[in-house]
């Protein structure tokens, strides 16, 4: 579920500025415990659509088993999101590639 809101800053200037709202018309989805992701493409439906889809899942994704890795590859995992990107990257570290996982979780 998904919701959607529009503020017209005139009536709301302090939740505007308190949201760094600098410049209209302006896109931000918001996720719980997250800081918000700012859309900066086209306001066509297409494009839109695009963006809420490819960020409503967390990034990175954690695969923690066998099963999961084999839908990752296969296009199983996630497979609504395959007509959005077609760019995907998995990364295999074990426990001690700290520093390898840091760099990816950043």
């Amino acid at each position: 579920t998904m919701l959607l809101t529009r503020i017209n800053c005139a009536d709301w200037s302090d939740v505007c500025t308190k949201q760094n709202v600098t410049e209209f018309p302006i896109v931000k989805m918001y996720k719980k415990g997250e800081n918000p992701v700012s859309y900066a493409g086209m306001l066509g439906t297409e494009d839109l659509l695009k963006f809420i889809q490819l960020n409503r899942i967390s990034y990175p994704v954690n695969i923690i088993s066998i099963q999961e890795a084999e839908e990752y590859l296969s296009g199983e995992l996630y497979k609504d999101l395959i007509s959005y990107s077609s760019v995907s990257v998995l990364g295999l570290f074990s426990p001690t590639m700290k520093t390898g996982r840091k760099k990816v979780n950043d």
